[in-house]
């Protein structure tokens, strides 16, 4: 049960982002293309979170951004390119 639960709050965030973002998009965002994004910008955005955490915080806000910038910087070939 408690599983069940954790997966489902894992899954309120994103659904919320989704909304959000075909919100602004006046409702002609794709539903696929969408929810993929969305799910792509998360994990860069935990990736670049976890790895300045790992490191206690290095750099503060500023560092932070900096790992943001390079989780994202790095997408096109993390999806492109064999891992």
């Amino acid at each position: 049960m408690r599983q069940a639960h954790s997966l489902g709050c894992r899954q309120d965030a994103p659904r919320a982002r989704a909304g959000a973002v075909h919100t602004r998009a006046g409702g002609q965002a794709d539903g696929v293309r969408l929810r993929l994004t969305v799910e792509i910008f998360g994990a860069a955005w935990r990736t670049a979170f976890l790895s300045w955490t790992t490191r206690g915080g290095e750099g503060g806000r500023a560092g932070l951004g900096e790992r943001v910038d390079a989780a994202f910087a790095g997408l096109p070939a993390g999806l492109t390119e064999p891992a």
